[in-house]
């Protein structure tokens, strides 16, 4: 029966067999070392084993390996988490910083414009004469074709000519006897601010008379605001 060494005294060793069993058996100093199998008899003699030295010894070793290397992969793996979600809280503080910043400059440029818009307003109804307003729109600048409307029997056109004068006809198509008013140019710039208003005044324009104006475009204005005031 084969059985491994576990403990060494002077004259005696402590054994565990195969089937796991303690035993107390005499073996001569110096030959046998902790780990060593023997093989034991009925008559409890004594032999060394077959099988190389330190078998069992070298898989205790190989499975202690193995616990360190596991152990050192959990520590360096609980720290590269660590790390990562550090990194990633940072990011998302980062981020969320970020867009709290747009959206303030969103908010921001919105009440400028809002502001903007109102201050517009008030220049407009500044400048507006007595009567009330029975046309609106906006128009661009860039139109060499005549453009025409019709407001209320008035056919107002307009064109750009050489790119450096607008020019403006008023001609009463309508069967009324006469229309008066004013017709009021917001001109604005890129940015929707007004820089100047151009006013054309209507006194009397009888059915098929024509009515011609021209003005020089100033740098910047890219577009007008019309709007019509008819006097009763």
């Amino acid at each position: 029966m084969k059985a491994m060494i576990m403990e060494i005294h002077k004259d005696y060793c402590i054994v565990v067999t195969e089937d796991g069993r303690f035993l107390k058996r005499k073996i001569p100093a110096g030959v046998f070392e902790v780990g060593d199998e023997i093989v034991i008899d009925q008559e409890l003699s004594f032999e060394p084993a077959k099988a190389p030295r330190a078998s069992w010894f070298g898989r205790y070793a190989a499975t202690a390996v193995i616990l360190v290397v596991i152990i050192a992969g959990v520590i360096i793996g609980v720290r590269y988490i660590r790390q990562y979600y550090s990194a990633g809280s940072a990011d998302l503080v980062t981020e969320y910083k970020a867009e709290e910043a747009v959206v303030g400059e969103e908010e921001t440029e919105q009440a400028l414009v809002a502001a903007r818009d109102e201050e517009e307003a008030g220049e407009e109804e500044e400048v507006r004469q007595e009567g009330t307003v029975v046309y609106t729109d906006t128009y661009l600048l860039n139109e060499e074709d005549w453009i025409e409307e019709k407001i209320r029997g008035i056919i107002f056109a307009y064109r750009v000519a050489d790119g450096t004068s607008l020019e403006i006809q008023l001609e009463n198509v309508s069967s009324t006897p006469y229309f008066s008013g004013t017709f009021e140019l917001f001109m604005r710039m890129s940015d929707t601010n007004v820089a100047r208003v151009i006013s054309i005044s209507v006194e009397n324009l009888e059915p098929g008379d024509i009515q011609e104006e021209s003005y020089p475009i100033e740098e910047g204005e890219l577009s007008f605001r019309l709007e019509v005031f008819e006097e009763f």
